[in-house]
């Protein structure tokens, strides 16, 4: 169908026109007639009030005669005292309190109505004037001012200074709505040139958007409710104004009908309600829910009433709604109630146990939960009416409360437990829940099982008796008879493990084996259980224990360079019992090389005998499984500290004659040996006269001199012998020079040395 275009606001704020219904669009007969409607009256003098909004106890503020007006549930409006001018009443709190604007010498003044009395809302030092257009449960008034930058949205507390609400883009903005948590819904303009809704909560300021995809449609907010949803109207691509609603996001379009125009004035919880134009353009209120879509109220009343429903301004968390329609030719307030036929729905009934094992006869209380809910909104009255059984008797049950019964546990029964629930209009609904007993099929349950010894050391191959220990217990309250079944593992029954009696078996202490003893439990229904439990021969991973390794000889006293053998010998024992297997695995020395020793038998070794070495001869054992330990014991060649021995020094010639002052050759030679078997190395070191001249005797090689032929002159020639260990030895021989040659000159030289008291060589 065509859809018209069609708008009228004053400061942001939208003002349904209410206009006399045409011929021909009158009344839309209801579809089910689910509200009644109670025409809410004029005021003492007579005027009929506009209603603006409804609380949950279905209190309606409005204005009649251009002042604020309250109209209580079962009561009448009645003026709001306290005003000495123009006042409106624009919004009512969960308390009654009213909020709106009044004209005071000041100038307009927004207000909070309590107590009796308005309480005026100044504006801020630069403002003017303040406009109250929404009021929380803790007296939270919003609305907008004129401030420096322009209009302002505003929230003002009880006895605190009003406080100027952010923008959306530093535009124009107006608030209108607020809810119990402080959440507060408006508009604000943009620098696009468009106002949009916005929602302001604890997490900041949230621009809503529009129906256009792109936001650069208008959009303005209306009302909040608990829950933080936000209504009001916006336009979308096309140019047409429809109602919205926005909760998570986005904002979703409600206006289901496709009408040309539609705006939401309020909302609370799964209701929103608002008006919308027909083509002729005259109004109709509808209410919108997430089931129904949006919905023209007048199919929602009696076709008969006389009623045509123009707006609708309020609802409440019951669903009531007020607003302004046409009855008996004139503008009229009214109250929708809604009409509840409508049962409890009962969407689950559950029993606590629903299954009552053991069947010991014994009488079991079971509780029986609900979950029932009531189109009301309010939760319906359940109860246990009556028990049914398919065995036993009347004895074998009873209701014992609202929602508990107790049953007695009979084998193979089922009882079944009615439940009943109600709402506030007398609505009813019925369900069943049953609760069974089944037969005893349950086996006993193991709470224990042990066997002794669990864990069997060291794994000697040695046979160990096992005995288990069970403990069960049974639904029946009858304890179980247990007694072992069978024990499996490796190897074969009877040869490396068996059973000996009820609860005992054997096994062989075979390392890395596992045994299950396997435990049966029956109870008196003959139901069997099976548990078991392991006996574990941890593999053999203890290597032998090496006690001494000791040497034979452990020390070589001769370092003589002769290889000499050595015996080993190792006391080691082994977890398993059995002797460990050892035998040399190397041999390291501290000098000389590999050809000094040598390993010679599995516990034989060689090895040479150098002064100051030490041997280190490495021994292992292994037993079965494989476990090595190693140690060391060492050889020790004692140090060389023996010096060479020089049995003899002869010089030739050993006489010189004639002294005639002339240098003579003399040629050495030495015998000497060392106890390490090697020649020592020799060699002439120093030459020494009996006079103590230095310059007569030169050293001209290795086994040779020359000396000087001077009368009675004595030459000592040393010779110095050292071995491979550095030690060193000397002595000497003597070369005399006649004076004559004969015996007299030889006998006369050698009383010289007497007098002179020399001695092998060296001076005393």
């Amino acid at each position: 169908m065509r859809r018209q275009r069609g708008l009228v606001a004053l400061a942001g704020v939208t003002v349904a026109l209410l206009l006399a219904p045409r011929a021909g669009n009158i009344h839309v007969a209801a579809d089910v007639p689910t509200y009644t409607i109670e025409d809410l009256g004029d005021t003492s003098d007579g005027a009929v009030p506009t209603v603006t909004a409804v609380n949950n106890d279905g209190v309606v503020s409005g204005t009649a005669s251009q002042q604020a007006v309250r109209h209580a549930n079962g009561g009448s409006f009645d003026y709001l005292p306290g005003f000495a001018a123009m006042s409106t009443g624009m919004a009512v709190n969960v308390h009654g309190d009213v909020a709106g604007y009044a004209s005071t010498d000041a100038g307009m003044r927004a207000y909070r109505h309590s107590g009796g009395a308005p309480q005026f809302i100044d504006p801020v030092p630069e403002g003017s004037f303040t406009v109250g257009l929404g009021i929380s449960g803790g007296g939270a008034v919003v609305g907008y001012t004129n401030t420096a930058d322009g209009f302002r949205a505003f929230r003002a507390m009880p006895a605190m200074p009003i406080e100027i609400l952010p923008t959306l883009d530093n535009g124009f903005t107006l608030a209108t709505a607020v809810n119990d948590n402080g959440d507060v819904a408006g508009s604000s303009s943009l620098q696009i040139g468009v106002q949009h809704a916005f929602r302001l909560d604890a997490n900041g300021m949230h621009d809503l958007g529009s129906l256009a995809a792109d936001g650069s449609t208008m959009s303005s907010a209306t009302a909040i409710d608990a829950s933080g949803d936000v209504v009001g109207r916006s336009m979308d691509l096309d140019g047409y104004v429809h109602a919205f609603r926005y909760g998570a996001g986005p904002m979703q379009d409600i206006d289901s009908l496709n009408t040309g125009f539609s705006n939401a004035l309020a909302v609370s919880g799964k209701w929103t309600v608002g008006y919308f134009q027909l083509e002729d353009g005259s109004q109709r209120a509808f209410v919108h829910s997430h089931a129904d879509g949006m919905v023209d109220l007048n199919s929602r009343i009696d076709a008969n009433s006389g009623w045509v429903l123009m707006t609708a301004t309020g609802v409440n968390a019951s669903g009531q709604i007020v607003g302004m329609g046409w009855f008996n030719d004139g503008p009229h307030a009214y109250r929708l109630t809604r009409q509840d036929t409508t049962p409890p729905a009962i969407n689950s009934v559950t029993a606590t146990p629903s299954s009552l094992v053991p069947p010991n006869n014994a009488m079991v209380v079971v509780a029986v939960n609900v979950d029932a809910t009531d189109d009301s909104g309010e939760a319906p009255t359940c109860s246990l009416t009556s028990v049914a059984a398919s065995t036993g008797n009347a004895n074998d049950y009873t209701v014992t409360g609202a929602l508990s019964a107790s049953l007695r546990a009979v084998a193979n029964s089922t009882y079944t437990l009615i439940v009943q629930c109600a709402d506030a209009a007398g609505n009813k609904s019925v369900a069943a829940t049953a609760v069974v007993v089944p037969p005893d099929t349950t086996p006993p349950a193991f709470t224990s099982l042990t066997a002794t010894p669990s864990v069997i050391v060291p794994p000697n191959g040695a046979r160990v008796n096992v005995t288990t220990s069970a403990t069960a217990t049974d639904d029946s309250g009858q304890t179980p008879v247990c007694k072992l079944a069978n024990v499996s593992g490796p190897g074969r029954a009877g040869v490396d493990f068996d059973v000996t009696g009820a609860n005992t078996g054997w096994v062989l202490a075979v390392g890395g084996r596992t045994y299950a003893f396997r435990e049966l439990c029956v109870d008196l229904s003959n139901n069997v259980a099976y548990a078991s439990v392991n006996v574990v021969v941890p593999p053999d991973t203890t290597a032998p224990l090496i006690g001494s390794v000791s040497a034979t000889p452990s020390t070589i006293a001769t370092p003589n360079n002769q290889m000499v053998p050595v015996a080993i010998a190792v006391s080691a024992t082994d977890d398993s019992g059995a002797a460990p297997v050892c035998s040399v695995k190397g041999i390291a020395s501290t000098g000389g090389s590999a050809n000094d020793y040598a390993v010679t038998g599995p516990l034989a070794v060689s090895v040479r005998a150098a002064g100051g070495r030490t041997y280190t001869v490495q021994v292992s054992c292994a037993d079965q499984a494989g476990n090595t330990s190693s140690a060391a014991v060492a050889v020790v060649v004692l140090p060389d500290t023996t010096p060479p021995v020089i049995s003899n020094v002869s010089v030739t010639p050993s006489t010189i004659w004639p002294p005639n002052g002339q240098f003579w050759g003399v040629g050495v030679s030495a015998l000497a040996t060392d106890n390490s078997g090697a020649a020592p190395e020799c060699s002439v070191t120093s030459v020494t006269a009996n006079d103590g001249s230095t310059n007569d005797a030169v050293i001209t090689g290795p086994w040779s001199v020359s000396v000087k032929s001077l009368k009675d002159r004595v030459y000592s020639i040393y010779v110095t012998c050292g071995d491979d260990a550095g030690n060193t030895s000397q002595s000497f021989a003597n070369v005399f020079v006649a004076k004559d040659h004969g015996n007299g000159g030889l006998i006369k030289t050698a009383k010289l040395l007497a007098e002179r008291k020399f001695v092998h060589g060296h001076k005393k």
